[in-house]
């Protein structure tokens, strides 16, 4: 009787275990197929070009800091000058006669001051006119010391090394403070101004870099944006901006026209086929599959739609493995048969 109930129990037990095999082949082969990509950073640009102009790193306008008639112009246009250099010498009559009355009083001050030296050490005069006498002598020392210094920027000089661009005016014109003479250029870090649309300034950052070509003269380089505007013109709505070329050409001239080519890269690492993306009520979401082969739903936040999909500013990270083809038929927690 026992030995009867306990083939009985068997038998159950090895058909129980029989249905469980057959159950579990059963669902490994109607397991959902999916096609999957791994998703990997993105290295997509645009490029847009500008049309700049070679500028000079400095210019100066040189002018006269007093009236008087320009006597010398000691450069040519084109000469090359060093800092501080005479450029230029105003003969002015009013600060000569300055200087002269300066310098007679300063010799007058000084002579008064030996004589009364010498009778105050024997006790003749009282320190109360030593004082006043040492005091006229400061007074004219300073009176001829401006003169002087006034004198000395008749020469006029070079306030950095540079080029001499342009003379405006010729020996024996009177000039004043208002009157520009010449006009100085530093060409040793020549830059590239060019203007930006207010959609694309965003862009541009100080350090960024771009490619310049200059046909003029056969040359291509890269240079860095070292000035940005921050107010737009009100005409043309655009931005000024300036490139300084790494490097240099000897050959660069102001006013060139410039080619300059901006490779943005987008912020984005991310791009993931358009069609992988879905949505619902709470936002846009892809399917992901983890490495034991189950599905869960991934919410994201998209950028913009590059050449060969859309960008993913958050939510993905590289190496996530995300559903492209059969996501229409998974659920949060399935398991899926993955086809690469």
């Amino acid at each position: 009787m026992h030995m009867k109930k306990f083939m009985i129990l068997a038998s159950a037990v090895l058909m129980l275990f029989a249905g469980c095999i057959r159950r579990t082949k059963a669902e490994h082969s109607s397991a959902v197929e999916v096609r999957t990509i791994l998703v990997s950073g993105s290295q997509d640009a645009t490029e847009t070009s500008y049309i700049g102009t070679v500028r000079p790193s400095k210019e100066a306008h040189i002018v006269s800091r007093h009236d008087g008639k320009l006597k010398q112009i000691l450069v040519r246009k084109g000469t090359h000058v060093a800092e501080g250099q005479v450029i230029a010498v105003i003969e002015s009559q009013s600060l000569q006669s300055a200087y002269n009355a300066a310098k007679a009083s300063l010799n007058e001050a000084e002579d008064a001051m030996k004589r009364v030296r010498r009778v105050h050490d024997a006790n003749v005069v009282p320190d109360m006119k030593m004082v006043e006498i040492e005091t006229k002598l400061q007074q004219a020392k300073a009176a001829a010391s401006a003169a002087e210094h006034a004198l000395e920027e008749c020469r006029i000089r070079a306030p950095f090394a540079g080029v001499v661009s342009e003379i405006v005016t010729e020996t024996g014109i009177s000039v004043s403070p208002i009157d520009r003479i010449a006009t100085i250029i530093d060409m040793h870090n020549a830059e590239i101004e060019f203007a930006v649309p207010e959609s694309e300034i965003s862009d541009f950052s100080i350090g960024d870099t771009a490619t310049v070509g200059i046909s003029a003269i056969g040359h291509t380089c890269q240079a860095v944006v070292v000035t940005k505007d921050m107010v737009s013109s009100p005409l043309s709505h655009t931005f000024m901006c300036r490139l300084r070329p790494i490097a240099k050409s000897a050959n660069m001239m102001p006013g060139m026209v410039c080619h300059i080519y901006s490779n943005r890269k987008f912020q984005a690492d991310i791009v993931i086929p358009a069609n992988a993306v879905k949505m619902d009520s709470h936002g846009k979401y892809v399917w992901t599959v983890s490495a034991d082969s189950i599905v869960s739903k991934r919410y994201i936040t998209l950028g913009e739609f590059v050449s060969h999909g859309v960008m993913v500013l958050d939510g993905l990270t590289t190496g996530d493995r995300i559903i492209v083809e059969g996501m229409q038929k998974v659920c949060t927690g399935m398991k899926v048969n993955v086809q690469q």
